[in-house]
């Protein structure tokens, strides 16, 4: 498989961050945020939710969106940083998938963020 990245997995990032003293909300307010303000990381998350299990690079993410490969670098970065994606390096490209629960986890903050229903 090549050189591999390592970085925190989703939840240990959330495990750090109560060690810094951030809550769980305020880590999933970063981490998704961001994805509900900005449509490419939107198309981004859903590209690589259809396939969970597979591994894309970088060109090949920005084809399937139709989009520019630096924008797709740049978006992708918060990604990387807030531990969705995991990533490892092949030679000349780096390769990215969406690390596991993270569709889960994006869809249940979702529906938290929605309005609760009229109040009897």
């Amino acid at each position: 498989m090549g050189d591999s990245q390592q970085r925190p997995a989703g939840n240990e990032i959330l495990e750090a961050a109560a060690r810094h003293g951030w809550s769980q909300e305020e880590v999933l307010i970063r981490r998704w945020g961001k994805v509900a303000r900005h449509k490419v990381l939107a198309q981004i998350l859903e590209l690589l939710g259809q396939q969970p299990d597979r591994w894309m690079y970088q060109a090949e993410i920005a084809r399937a969106l139709e989009n520019k490969e630096e924008r797709v670098y740049q978006e992708i970065q918060h990604f990387k940083w807030s531990g969705v994606v995991d990533v490892e390096r092949r030679g000349q490209r780096t390769y990215y998938k969406l690390s596991p629960g993270m569709a889960d986890q994006y869809q249940q903050w979702l529906a938290s963020q929605q309005p609760a229903g009229p109040q009897p």
